[in-house]
């Protein structure tokens, strides 16, 4: 081989170093690409821990019965994992004041935020912090794509919560939309385009008779009459094939096989598409005795008799001259005589009750000799002995000075004035009951006020273990109770009957309504099923009870009794009023509970007996306290004892405790009480005294209670004290009881204030308060006493 010359030497020289730097470059690349291909790897499991939460928060949202509050606690659990650095990731979400947050979270300054938006307005945010500080990047923190996350995640939340409220918001109108169709006074019935019935409500099922087994799923042709049965189908036809029906007739056949007209409207209703018909439902107004109306309309004396008939008014003349009398065919029924019996007027005048008679002879008397007109109320006994109240109207006829004529009208009030009674009764009996602290009492409160109106009861508690009705309370002379405990072989109070053998009562505890009986005698067999039928007969001629109504005494909807009314002149008129007397026994009962309930532990302490009064009556809550406070306050001005000082206070803290006694909405009443409600309002310094009388304090805390509203000049209540025989401590808790109750809020006023409390007491002092007590008071507002905060 030839020596290879200097030039050839150097050229290979650079041939090398060129190759070299060539795979240099190559080697240079091959870092780069394999730093490119690891960079994208990490980015890409980055990113395929944000696909895994937001795809994690998807199927939160997709998870069969999950609420908004686990979505959001599922969702914040899964956001570290996202994170650049999970293990030191902490998070929470926040909506409408509400946290939900990771075990680990810890509020630090490395924090990243976004905003949850509903509908365009901020609803709550979520946020990211890490628990330590990571090495600096030229991005912080916290990567752009973590923030691009945060947001995503945010708006996510946001179509999330909106769909929630949405679906809540659909949901409370479905559950509007159900009860307004279940509890709807109109019969509403509901079909498919195949004519099959697949809904109808309680007035729907109260106007035909008919149980869902029987009408649900069946053919609706089966609602009509027979006779009119293809045209009815005709008409449900167009409406389902979408022609138009407004306000349309449609005779309905009852289950006992009566008709009556209904007039219907009603909508179709379209899946979303607007096109497919799923059902149709319809509203109807029974107009039966509308139709008979309007068809008597054409005969102008039908009109005249129906209309009496239906108003209980019936006509009436008497001739000035001859004291011929004429009736109406309402009059006549109405005295249950037969049709066109003609009877002289003294006859007419004995129908009349023997103590309103003189009133009414006296009135037509005035008519016949001065014209003078009259409208009375009065009493009358009909033919076959029925008691009856009556309106009688005389418009006396005069010509040429003289009385010619009395002609006017005779209305059958009975029912209008039982009703009357009995809401009065109820009311006299409503005061009665809220001093009741017994079960009995409260019976016996009731039971006087219907024996005013000759009207006899019963109340029935209920044995939830046995399922059974005790027969323990009674109104009935006792010598007719031990005369029927006799015959039943057994003491009144300890006999009881299962509730599902006596059909009368199972259904007036089983559906929770007052039910109208007029055969007693059939309710009594099944309450006696083994009774001999001539001792079960004296028992009957015993009790004296032709009719019945009963209703259910419901406390938080549980029955806990049975109340019954019985006389010979009960009709199912009577209903409401029974039903009003058994809700206020019911709430007398379950008052008489809790009161009851309170003595066995009312050796707690006395801010346990003021919150419970507070929470009974939260407009004045903290009343008590406030006035307990300055009562102690001006106490300690008078210069009273440390002991006297605390007694005071203690006393202020229960001091309204009767108030628990009083209902609810008396005491959140917006408007001015009426007297009566004024009247149980007083009672609560007596209530208050009963329950605590028997508890030993060391002052006179019971005292102090009851004498509160006593007043120095005898106006007070409720024994009318005067001076100095009100206790001092009462005397100062009556003045903080005025200054609190001015100075602040009530459901019937806005507060006063202060200076206008003061004022108040000033006027007064000397004649309702004590000045001793009015001048320590303003001394210790002037030296810069101020209420408690409510």
């Amino acid at each position: 081989m030839s020596a290879k010359t200097k030039a050839q030497l150097l050229a290979e020289i650079e041939a090398l170093q060129k190759r070299l730097a060539e795979l240099q470059a190559v080697e240079t690349e091959s870092h780069q690409k394999n730093d490119i291909y690891k960079k994208t790897a990490y980015d890409l499991g980055e990113r395929v821990k944000e696909l895994n939460c937001l795809y994690g928060i998807s199927r939160l949202v997709e998870t069969p019965g999950i609420s908004l509050p686990e979505i959001l606690q599922g969702s914040v659990e899964l956001l570290p994992s996202a994170w650049q650095y999970p293990q030191i990731t902490c998070a929470r979400i926040t909506l409408n004041d509400r946290e939900y947050k990771t075990k680990n979270f810890r509020y630090t300054k490395w924090k990243l935020e976004s905003k949850i938006r509903v509908e365009g307005k901020r609803a709550g945010s979520v946020e990211v912090f890490y628990l330590e500080e990571q090495p600096k990047d030229y991005e912080g923190p916290f990567l752009k794509e973590e923030r691009a996350l945060i947001g995503a995640i945010a708006e996510c939340l946001g179509r999330i919560i909106q769909r929630a409220q949405a679906q809540n918001s659909l949901l409370e109108t479905n559950n509007y939309l159900e009860s307004l169709i279940t509890y709807a006074n109109a019969p509403i019935i509901v079909w498919d385009p195949a004519l099959k019935t697949t809904r109808f409500n309680r007035a729907f099922e109260q106007l035909t008779g008919y149980s869902a087994d029987e009408v649900l799923d069946k053919e609706l042709s089966k609602l009509f009459p027979e006779t009119n049965r293809a045209e009815s189908i005709s008409k449900m036809v167009d409406t389902v094939s979408g022609e138009r029906w407004e306000s349309i007739e449609i005779p309905i056949l009852h289950k006992d096989g009566k008709v009556s007209i209904v007039l219907w409207n009603s909508a179709n209703i379209y899946a979303e598409d607007g096109v497919m018909l799923l059902s149709t439902i319809a509203q109807g107004q029974d107009i039966t005795e509308r139709v008979q109306a309007e068809e008597a309309l054409r005969r102008s004396e039908t009109l005249l008799i129906e209309t009496g008939r239906m108003a209980k008014v019936g006509g009436w003349e008497v001739d000035a001259k001859t004291f011929e009398v004429s009736w109406t065919e309402e009059t006549y029924r109405i005295h249950e005589v037969p049709l066109g019996y003609e009877l002289p007027l003294e006859e007419a005048f004995n129908f009349f009750h023997p103590d309103d008679r003189p009133k009414l002879e006296i009135a037509f008397q005035k008519a016949l000799e001065h014209g003078e007109p009259y409208d009375v109320e009065i009493r009358l006994i009909t033919a076959k002995g029925i008691h009856l109240w009556t309106h009688i109207i005389c418009n006396p006829i005069i010509v040429d000075g003289k009385t010619v004529k009395l002609t006017g009208t005779f209305q059958d009030i009975t029912e209008r004035k039982r009703a009357q009674q009995l809401m009065n009764a109820l009311n006299q009996a409503s005061v009665a009951m809220g001093t009741a602290l017994t079960h009995q009492e409260i019976f016996n409160a009731v039971a006087e006020e219907l024996k005013q109106l000759d009207i006899s009861c019963m109340l029935f508690p209920v044995d939830l273990a046995q399922d059974k009705l005790i027969t323990k309370y009674m109104s009935y002379e006792s010598a007719l109770i031990v005369k029927v405990e006799k015959l039943a072989g057994i003491k009144h109070e300890d006999f009881s009957f299962p509730i599902d053998t006596v059909n009368f009562f199972q259904e007036a505890v089983r559906e929770k309504k007052t039910l109208f009986e007029e055969n007693f005698e059939q309710v009594l067999q099944q309450v006696f099923p083994k009774l001999a039928k001539k001792l079960l007969a004296q028992m009957i001629k015993t009790l004296r009870i032709p009719k019945i109504v009963s209703a259910p005494l419901i406390v938080e909807d549980q029955i806990v009794g049975v109340f019954s009314v019985q006389s010979n002149n009960l009709t199912q008129e009577d209903v409401p009023a029974t039903t009003a007397f058994a809700d206020q026994l019911a709430s007398a009962w379950n008052k008489v509970n809790l009161l009851q309930n309170l003595k066995k532990t009312i050796d707690g302490t006395i801010q346990t007996i003021a919150a419970t009064v507070e929470v009974r009556d939260p407009y004045t809550s903290g009343h008590q306290k406030r006035v307990a406070d300055l009562a102690a306050a001006i106490a300690s001005q008078m210069g009273l004892s440390k002991e006297r000082v605390e007694g005071i206070k203690m006393a202020g803290v229960i001091h309204d405790l009767g108030k628990i006694q009083i209902p609810a909405e008396i005491l959140s009443k917006p408007g001015k009480l009426t007297d009566l409600e004024f009247n149980i309002i007083k009672t609560h310094p007596q209530v208050g005294f009963d329950l605590i009388k028997n508890i030993e304090f060391p002052w006179p805390i019971a005292q102090i209670v009851l004498q509160h509203h006593e007043k120095m000049d005898g106006s007070g209540y409720p024994q009318g004290l005067k001076g100095d025989a009100i206790m001092l401590e009462a005397r100062i808790l009556c003045v903080a009881d005025v200054v609190e109750a001015m100075s602040s809020h009530r459901p019937y006023r806005p507060a006063h204030g202060i200076e206008k409390a003061l004022k108040q007491i000033k006027n007064d002092k000397g004649t309702l308060l004590d000045p001793k007590v009015v001048n320590a008071c303003l001394k210790l507002f002037k030296q810069g006493y101020i209420l408690l905060k409510s």
